[in-house]
């Protein structure tokens, strides 16, 4: 500031000049946290969905390679979440398992690990989770679903050549049909959201 001043009384700014450049500075120094704070939490949504975006290729490419149950189920409501048999104090946003004795329940051992952090792939985004990296929490997701002709489910497969499959309740015989947009937004700012889209056939996805 004593640097503008000087500048001014050097040059002969007038005092409303003074005033304008001042005035410009507050501007910048108010908004500055707004635009950073807007990008940070973008930042975060985006990391989320990219993690979601990247586990369902995943499981998506071990069903190329191998005829096993492998299987993502993601949370049904905002409070109805994805239980693992054993685990009473968290219910997770999606698990990805392989049911190796087709009974339809998540069992611990059952859950896949992540090739690369070697946790099991299981994730809750709250705050309070401990099943969770700290640079996912925070973010909120409603239902998650994915639609078949004649209904819709939160549990999908792959088939041998990488198309969606649904639960109809009995089997995964009904390919996913229209597009599904999994939401995601901030617990402590619901203004701030962004989708990844997953559409039918390819399960091609992007993220907007």
């Amino acid at each position: 500031m004593k640097d503008v001043i000087k500048m001014i009384k050097k040059k002969g700014y007038t005092i409303v000049e003074l005033m304008i450049v001042i005035a410009i500075i507050g501007l910048i120094f108010s908004v500055a946290p707004v635009i950073l704070k807007d990008y940070i939490e973008n930042e975060q949504l985006e990391k989320a969905l990219t993690k979601i975006k990247y586990d369902i290729r995943y499981i998506q490419n071990l069903r190329l390679d191998k005829t096993e149950n492998y299987t993502i189920a993601f949370r049904r409501s905002l409070t109805q979440g994805v239980s693992v048999v054993g685990i009473t104090d968290t219910q997770f946003d999606y698990v990805c398992y392989n049911d190796l004795n087709n009974n339809g329940l998540i069992e611990y051992d059952e859950v896949i690990e992540d090739p690369f952090s070697k946790k099991k792939m299981m994730y809750s985004f709250s705050n309070d989770s401990k099943y969770n990296e700290k640079v996912y929490r925070n973010i909120k997701f409603n239902s998650i679903i994915f639609h078949y002709s004649g209904g819709s489910n939160n549990k999908i497969r792959f088939n041998q050549i990488g198309g969606i499959q649904v639960f109809n309740g009995f089997n995964y015989n009904n390919e996913m049909d229209k597009e599904s947009i999994i939401e995601a937004t901030l617990y402590t700012n619901g203004n701030i959201k962004k989708e990844l889209v997953i559409y039918p056939i390819t399960a091609e996805m992007i993220i907007r």
